[in-house]
């Protein structure tokens, strides 16, 4: 009877031990499936934040690229900055909301100033209205804007129209007509703020750029 104890506990031993090999392989295996979700690109984990389930309101900030602001040759200022009716088109970085507190968000190379944070492209183009680039107060532009979120160009975009300020701090309301992706049937309110320009001394002369934040409120 003591020899069939023995037996039974070393049956069990071993049983346990196979128990414990079983699960620390399971353990390891799931480690290693892991890794390259520990390692994603930090710019998909910053899209995934502003695009979860069932979000209506995106919140950005938008900084342009001094280098990307192109306007026609007429009609200008004896200074020779646009006056009212002259056509632009720009461009810039999207980055997630809270980026301008941390710096200028572009160099005077045109370049981003966190590269990792970069969760999208903004274009605009319109018209110079008011006073044209001298307009000191009130409504400066008429404009679309187009969000390219995402490195993939027209896979999902949100497109809004409106006039743009040049007061800073002072918040414009804007339409928001349509977009490609999950936002093909994009309608809501765009609501925009000025923050401030990058100026960059250049060889090139002063480069100039805004500084804008963003909410996007969509409904689809």
């Amino acid at each position: 009877m003591n020899t069939t104890l023995s037996l039974n506990k070393n049956d069990s031993h071993h049983q346990l031990q196979s128990i414990r090999l079983i699960f620390l392989t399971a353990l390891m295996l799931l480690m290693y499936l892991m890794m390259p979700l520990a390692h994603a690109d930090r710019n998909k984990s910053n899209i995934q934040n502003y695009f979860g389930f069932g979000k209506r309101v995106i919140e950005v900030d938008i900084v342009e690229n001094p280098r990307k602001f192109s306007f026609d040759e007429t009609p200008v200022f004896k200074d020779g900055l646009p006056a009212y009716g002259g056509e632009f088109i720009t461009q810039g970085f999207i980055y997630p909301k809270g980026t301008l507190d941390m710096g200028d968000g572009v160099d005077a190379e045109g370049n981003p100033q966190f590269p990792d944070l970069v969760i999208g492209t903004w274009f605009c183009r319109g018209w110079h209205i008011g006073d044209g680039a001298h307009t000191e107060t009130g409504p400066v532009v008429i404009t679309h804007q187009l969000f390219n979120f995402g490195k993939k160009m027209g896979a999902k975009t949100i497109t809004t129209d409106g006039i743009e300020l040049v007061d800073v701090g002072e918040p414009v309301k804007r339409a928001i007509t349509g977009g490609t992706g999950r936002f093909k049937r994009a309608r809501g309110e765009q609501v925009q703020s000025l923050e401030g320009f990058n100026q960059f001394e250049t060889d090139q002369g002063t480069l100039m750029g805004v500084k804008l934040r963003v909410k996007l409120k969509v409904y689809r």
